[in-house]
């Protein structure tokens, strides 16, 4: 296993210290323990990215916190517009184009493409058939299904039509299809997929940064320190602020208990922040606090002051494939026990017992969980948020994550 070499190709790749995402980042860190050389192939323009590298050229190397990453030169766009589509599409241009070099400079024993759309699966292939190298595609979101699904979008649209034709290629050309999504298993069989092919493999944490989280930063520590000084119980959240993750919900279950011993604590920023701290200010006020987004390796010491943690989204006939957000195993990892609203088919939190579920897309539903997770006993709490920390570090940490990886290899 030690003389493998591995490629991986995802347009968004990032690293803590420049930002999401971070899943190839820290399986690259796994296999290099392993004597697995990783090479990660991305874009040098991503909007999810609070830093990007400033880049002269394709194929430029940078080592970024002891991992290699190789960057294709994309221009800067702003947000998901027409921009993304055309760097995205750019991006998988050229490396269909640049497939002979890449093959040659890093001669892949495997190749990972893992992709937002299926498009560089083409690339890949072509990377992989010049090398000789094993495929394996991994699947984080559906497309075109997304588009059909969540924007309305006609199965007969030209985008959706090319990228079905992408999904069913590397569907049918790869040695093996990795999902993060538990259940889309039968839906790629039903487009043309070996049922054998398909691997479940999570997201999940990194035990070291758990274990060596710096404490919180004092002008957030001080709004914990008064909160618990007056004796309340915290609800919180953390992540981006939109309504996909039902953050209205909470607001108004607060609200709507209008128990002043209950406080809800929202850190993070977002496009839609603004018009959930205006909500806040339409009654019970002074039991929400909007606090600046942090930087990810506050995240464990943050956990750790609240009382119990939010996981939710809206109703999506996309979750019947199920969910893997990253904050969900964060939150478990945590300690804490969860107030967990989505419908999806996966429910972690009632699996290993670590929160109350209710229903998504319902107030009453929130009400009521609040309600039980507030009149327990602190011993009581902190027993159900310690199964799902021990549920993480037993199934959902990157090194067991890259371990499921190297059998496929």
């Amino acid at each position: 296993m030690s003389d493998k070499k591995v490629l991986i190709i995802n347009f968004y790749a990032g690293s803590p210290s420049y930002g999401m995402v971070f899943r190839h980042y820290y399986l690259a860190r796994e296999w290099a323990e392993k004597g697995i050389d990783t090479t990660i192939l991305a874009s040098s323009f991503s909007h999810l990215r609070k830093v990007n590298p400033d880049i002269g050229h394709d194929l430029q190397e940078t080592e970024v916190e002891g991992v290699r990453f190789s960057w294709i030169r994309e221009n800067s766009y702003v947000g998901n517009g027409l921009g993304r589509f055309r760097a995205m599409m750019d991006f998988s241009w050229k490396i269909r184009r640049l497939a002979r070099e890449i093959a040659e400079k890093y001669s892949p024993d495997v190749i990972i493409a893992s992709c937002t759309n299926p498009i560089d699966t083409y690339a890949a292939q072509k990377i992989a058939e010049l090398s000789g190298a094993k495929l394996i595609h991994e699947v984080r979101d559906l497309w075109p299904l997304t588009l059909e699904l969540m924007y309305g979008f006609s199965k007969f649209h030209p985008l959706c039509v090319a990228m079905q034709a992408a999904e069913n290629s590397f569907l049918k050309h790869s040695d093996y299809v990795v999902s993060v999504l538990p259940n889309a298993g039968d839906y790629m069989v039903s487009h043309g997929m070996a049922p054998e092919k398909f691997r479940f493999i999570p997201n999940g944490i990194s035990e070291e940064e758990w274990r060596d989280a710096p404490e919180v930063p004092e002008d957030i520590a001080r709004v914990f320190r008064d909160l618990k000084e007056q004796g309340k119980f915290i609800i919180g959240f953390m992540g981006s602020h939109t309504d996909s993750y039902s953050l209205s919900y909470l607001i108004d279950a607060v609200q709507k208990l209008g128990d002043p011993g209950i406080c809800a604590v929202f850190v993070g920023g977002g496009r839609e922040k603004a018009g959930f701290i205006e909500q806040s200010k339409s009654a019970m006020a002074e039991n929400f606090i909007f606090l600046d987004q942090v930087e990810k390796k506050y995240i464990p010491a943050i956990s750790a002051e609240m009382d119990a943690l939010y996981v939710a989204g809206k109703r999506q006939n996309i979750f019947r494939y199920g969910v893997a957000m990253n904050k969900m195993f964060d939150s478990m990892m945590s300690g804490r026990p969860i107030l967990y609203a989505i419908d999806a088919p996966n429910n972690y939190i009632r699996e290993y017992g670590c929160g109350v579920s209710c229903e998504a897309e319902n107030t009453t539903a929130l009400m009521e969980g609040i309600t039980t997770l507030r009149n327990m006993t602190e011993e009581e709490r902190s027993s159900m948020g310690e199964k799902g920390r021990q549920a993480v570090l037993e199934h959902f940490t990157y090194r067991t994550i890259a371990e499921q990886f190297m059998e496929l290899f």
